[in-house]
């Protein structure tokens, strides 16, 4: 629904600043009729045509594309943030319409996410992962294709490239980015950890450390106060629900 100028602004201030730049695209089928409908072409298609895919673009979603779309996001290098648990609780047809197989095969960049809160319930990023693992292997009938170890990468060191930040990886010079998890469930400490926190029930995050600073401890947040959070929440929530006389 972006106006040509609208894209073009963007992507202008964008490049004025040097930091990337995202857009909803090809979230569902119906997304790809409205752009048919208005420009003539499919939402990448489009894009391509008016020079907003550089290296810089991070493209949400791409649920519905085409191989030649799949092309075009490879020979541009924009990258692909893939929300598996928002398409399948939305019945977007990942199976019908979506290029996972293609995008994981081709090199395309990627990484896995997890869109907003209401869209896939759930902002755990281990979660996005595993399922992204599972739909890959599913889609394209091939349980070798994204393995154990490629789903922690996904939100890691591929996020971290996208993003263009010296992030994602365990080494001198990176962001000191770290997140600790409880191993102490069974499926952590017998077997591959790895595949146990990929395939299992995400396990309990006890500390992170985000560019060396301590921000959980504990499994607790160090900098705010989550039951003051959760309670002007709930206060916003019940205000704007009476206003909308859902609530008596």
């Amino acid at each position: 629904t972006c106006s040509d100028e609208l894209y073009f602004e963007a992507a202008r201030l964008a490049a004025r600043y040097d930091t990337p730049i995202t857009s909803h695209e090809s979230s569902g089928h119906e997304d790809v009729i409205q752009s048919l409908k208005r420009t003539g072409e499919r939402p990448i298609e489009h894009l391509v045509k008016i020079g907003f895919l550089p290296r810089r673009t991070i493209i949400s979603h791409a649920t519905d594309i085409t191989s030649s779309e799949v092309n075009s996001l490879k020979a541009t290098g924009a990258g692909v943030a893939l929300c598996p648990a928002t398409e399948l609780k939305k019945g977007k047809g990942l199976h019908a319409y979506g290029r996972l197989t293609e995008i994981v095969r081709l090199g395309v960049r990627y990484c896995a996410a997890t869109d907003n809160a209401n869209s896939s319930n759930s902002l755990n990023p281990m979660r996005a992962a595993g399922l992204l693992a599972l739909l890959v292997k599913d889609l394209s009938l091939d349980p070798s294709i994204f393995t154990a170890r490629d789903a922690p990468r996904s939100i890691t060191e591929d996020p971290a490239d996208l993003l263009g930040l010296n992030a994602g990886r365990l080494e001198v010079g990176s962001l000191a980015d770290l997140a600790l998890y409880d191993a102490s469930n069974a499926y952590l400490s017998l077997g591959d950890p790895v595949q146990g926190m990929v395939y299992c029930d995400p396990p309990r995050v006890v500390d992170v450390v985000v560019n060396g600073e301590l921000v959980v401890s504990g499994g607790g947040l160090t900098r705010l106060n989550l039951e003051e959070i959760l309670r002007e929440a709930r206060s916003r929530a019940e205000s704007i629900a009476r206003r909308m006389g859902v609530l008596g």
